[in-house]
């Protein structure tokens, strides 16, 4: 089963691609285990299920955020008059054009490395919430709406920020805007002129994870992007996310998605073509 009775609340493109909608779902029952290729915030305005995902199984109520990264399966079970509001955003958000506009917690939230993310907000919180999501569009925009949630995560989860060393900031904006270069630990201590073990350490410990995990990060999101829109075959996708050949490209790719490419590419949006495993 899948959700029922979605209603799209707000949506604005920005640009060709960057794209947010907000909607407020009501699943029934049990929903289908299920990925994205963008990023999703949740916040539970009422009702319970049990949520399962690769960080493990918990129960929902109101008041319940999480934060998922593309890639990120996860299940709705038990649904019991369980209402949601779904933020879905693209994982470049926080290097687009308005990134200006993002405080550094929220822009540390969007570049920590885990699939999900889970707080809860307080009631006041959720309130305020579930009315502004009842008001015009034009009251507050899809954009304003997010970035205040956003803020709301990054307070509630008390995000650790601090500034980015200028050698790091480097790094992470070179793979950011060039992710199909073949970059290495080398290449990139060269690129930012800083010993390669120190950036190692420094980009982990500000970052969350090493630069070639980063790397392979982006790499991933943005072949996912990719093959569901655009008219690229799976070798030339491969090569514009910076993979050398079509064999690592499947191989990294269905480490990552559980399926291959091209099984990607033919499923449905937000769909999974694989069993999740038995978290016991």
């Amino acid at each position: 089963m899948t959700f029922a009775h979605p209603i799209l609340r707000w949506q604005e493109l920005f640009g060709e691609s960057h794209r947010i909608r907000i909607e407020r779902n009501r699943p029934v029952g049990e929903v289908d285990a299920h990925d994205h290729d963008f990023m999703e915030l949740v916040m539970v305005v009422r009702g319970t299920a049990m949520h399962d995902s690769p960080a493990g199984k918990w129960p929902l109520t109101s008041g319940d955020a999480m934060l998922l990264r593309p890639g990120t399966w996860h299940i709705y079970r038990e649904c019991d008059d369980l209402e949601v509001i779904n933020f879905c955003f693209p994982p470049s958000f926080a290097r687009a054009e308005w990134q200006d506009l993002l405080d550094e917690r929220v822009r540390t939230l969007l570049r920590l490395g885990s699939g999900i993310q889970s707080t809860r907000f307080a009631e006041d919180v959720v309130l305020v919430l579930d009315t502004m999501e009842r008001l015009d569009k034009e009251a507050m925009g899809a954009l304003g709406f997010l970035i205040w949630t956003l803020d709301q995560f990054a307070t509630s989860v008390s995000v650790q920020t601090r500034k980015l060393h200028p050698a790091v900031e480097m790094a992470v904006a070179a793979m950011e805007e060039r992710p199909a270069f073949a970059w290495s630990a080398t290449a990139l201590s060269q690129e930012v002129a800083l010993d390669k073990a120190y950036l190692s350490r420094l980009f982990k410990d500000q970052v969350g994870v090493a630069p070639m995990a980063y790397l392979a990060q982006l790499r991933a999101e943005r072949a996912a992007f990719l093959l569901r829109h655009s008219e690229m075959n799976c070798t030339e996708v491969g090569e514009a996310a910076g993979y050398a050949s079509l064999e690592l490209f499947s191989k990294r790719f269905r480490a990552r998605y559980g399926v291959s490419p091209s099984a990607y590419r033919k499923t449905p949006q937000c769909v999974k073509v694989f069993s999740p495993p038995d978290h016991g």
